[in-house]
């Protein structure tokens, strides 16, 4: 396994890994931004959060707790 190209997709692996019911990716651009997804299993419940940094992210997710 190579290490990721740029520090904001090591810690965008760990918050897949910490949160794994939700959709973790990294927006490139000049300042990444990352992105959660969840969706419930029947589809009708949906969550989409964007924040700027990963340390933004990750106080989100755990402010909203775990997911059914």
């Amino acid at each position: 396994m190579t290490a990721p190209a740029h520090p904001a997709q090591a810690a965008t692996a760990e918050l897949a890994r910490e949160f794994a019911a939700w959709q973790i990716d990294l927006i490139p651009g000049s300042r990444p931004t990352v992105a959660a997804y969840w969706r419930s299993p029947d589809g009708r419940s949906r969550r989409y959060i964007v924040r700027r940094s990963t340390a933004e992210l990750l106080a989100q997710l755990r402010a909203i707790g775990p997911v059914q």
